[in-house]
C-alpha cells in the first residue's frame, strides 16, 4: 500500500498513520529522513495544517508524560529482599528520563522546521507487510515493525489498509 509522506526540509513526516497511534508522544518515530518517493497515490494525506497541530499534540504530551518515580516502599523492600530489583527499576525509571529528554528534543527542532519552512512536497512510499515484519519500500523498517508489534491501534490500521488495499 503506498503511504503519503511531507518532506521538509530532507525530513520526510508520515502523513496518514500520524493521528492512527495509541500514544500520541510516539508521533516524532514517524518522522524519517527524506528521500523521494512516487508522485501519488490512492491513499489522501492529512493535510498539511493537523500534521503541524499533531506534532504539537505529541510535543505536549511528552511534557506532561508523568515517568514512574519509585515509591519508598518499592525501595525499601527490594534494598533488603532483592537488589537486583531495586537495580532494575532504577534502570527503568533513568531510561524514561532519557526517552523523555530525547522526545522533546526532537519534536523541538522538528517544530522549528516545520513552522519556518512553509514550503513542503508531497510523496508517497509503499508499506507492506512481511509475517510480523513492515517493510518500507522493500527493506525492513525497525521503527515501523516496532509499532506494528506494540500499538495495537496501529497494527489495525495496516491490517485493515493491507486486506482491503485502501482505507475506503
Amino acid at each position: 500500500m503506498l503511504i503519503p509522506f511531507y518532506i521538509v526540509e530532507n525530513i520526510m513526516i508520515d502523513a496518514y498513520f500520524l493521528d492512527k497511534l495509541t500514544h500520541s508522544e510516539d508521533r516524532v518515530l514517524l518522522v524519517k529522513k527524506g528521500k523521494q518517493g512516487l508522485p501519488s497515490g490512492e491513499i489522501g494525506p492529512i493535510p498539511y495544517n493537523l500534521v503541524i497541530l499533531y506534532i504539537e499534540e505529541g510535543f505536549r504530551a511528552t511534557e506532561e508524560a508523568q515517568h514512574t518515580s519509585l515509591r519508598l516502599s518499592e525501595i525499601l523492600e527490594s534494598i533488603f529482599y532483592n537488589q537486583s530489583v531495586y537495580m532494575r527499576n532504577r534502570e527503568r525509571e533513568i531510561m524514561e528520563k532519557t526517552m523523555k529528554k530525547i522526545f522533546r528534543d526532537l519534536y523541538s527542532k522538528l517544530l522549528s522546521i516545520l513552522k519556518d519552512s512553509p514550503k513542503y512536497d508531497l510523496t508517497w512510499h509503499d508499506i507492506s507487510v512481511r509475517g510480523t515484519e513492515l517493510l518500507f519500500d522493500g527493506e525492513a523498517d525497525k521503527v515501523y515493525t516496532r509499532l506494528y508489534l506494540n500499538d495495537n491501534r496501529f497494527r489495525e490500521e495496516v491490517d485493515r489498509l493491507t486486506k482491503q488495499g485502501k482505507p475506503y
